[in-house]
């Protein structure tokens, strides 16, 4: 049973009626708070409370939500041009990485990973993977990729982007016995590579460009891919001109 302050029974009534007339066609909370001027909690709580399932649960709104998505697909296809969502993304990827000026060819997180050592100079492997967001797996499972070297710092070194230097760490866990020490890589951006101009708003908000696709919640509204909102966002190419890393050097 519904409860709003200030309503009458029968406006009360009328309300569930029509929540469940739009719930019964598939219409998800959000498009059903757009009808009654109220935001899609207001809406998913009232559903709720009346019993009803996300609509996203049902068979009708299944198919709902599959033809809407197929719909804004062919959308985004016809509008860029090409013949497959694959491609829609491939163009955002190689768009993310002109506007950071570094190559087009760079996977996503391959250009998080030089902006980062571009910015802060020598890192560590488990310094870069917590800077860009990527889970600690242990030195020999971390920053995997799909190049053909096997890991991105692996791919940048092999294209002259990345230098490695080795850091004695008195007392570290990395020597064969306890307070022997170890020595860590530090990774840092090649004195030899140049950076083209690039949009520092790109750059900061560079992590939306990881994530493949955004799953809609039960609201079924979510049209866009993360890789498309970035294709609307950055339609410029605005940039700053810098000819070599600013933030070179180790941590001590």
């Amino acid at each position: 049973m519904i409860r709003v302050h200030g309503m009458t029974a029968d406006e009360l009534a009328a309300l569930e009626v029509l929540i469940r007339e739009r719930h019964a066609a598939g219409c998800p909370d959000t498009e059903i708070g757009k009808e009654l001027g109220v935001d899609r909690r207001t809406v998913c709580d009232w559903r709720r409370s009346m019993g009803l399932p996300s609509v996203l649960k049902t068979a009708i709104g299944d198919r709902r939500y599959r033809e809407k998505v197929r719909r804004k697909t062919a959308e985004q296809i016809e509008l860029h041009g090409v013949q497959s969502l694959a491609e829609v993304r491939v163009l955002a990827f190689r768009k993310f990485a002109r506007d950071c000026g570094w190559p087009e060819d760079l996977r996503p997180r391959a250009v998080q990973i030089l902006n980062v050592l571009w910015e802060r100079g020598g890192m560590t492997r488990r310094q870069i993977a917590d800077a860009i967001g990527m889970p600690w797996k242990g030195s020999r499972k971390s920053l995997v990729s799909n190049d053909p070297e096997g890991s991105y710092l692996a791919h940048l070194q092999a294209r002259g982007l990345v230098i490695a230097l080795y850091k004695k760490i008195p007392g570290g866990s990395q020597g064969k016995r306890k307070g022997s020490g170890g020595n860590v890589s530090l990774y840092m951006v090649s004195p030899a590579a140049v950076r083209g101009p690039f949009d520092p708003e790109v750059v900061k908000h560079g992590e939306q460009y990881c994530p493949s696709r955004r799953r809609t919640s039960d609201a079924g509204v979510d049209e866009r891919t993360a890789v498309d909102d970035q294709l609307r966002r950055h339609s410029g190419d605005a940039g700053e001109d810098h000819q070599g890393p600013g933030g070179q050097g180790g941590e001590g």
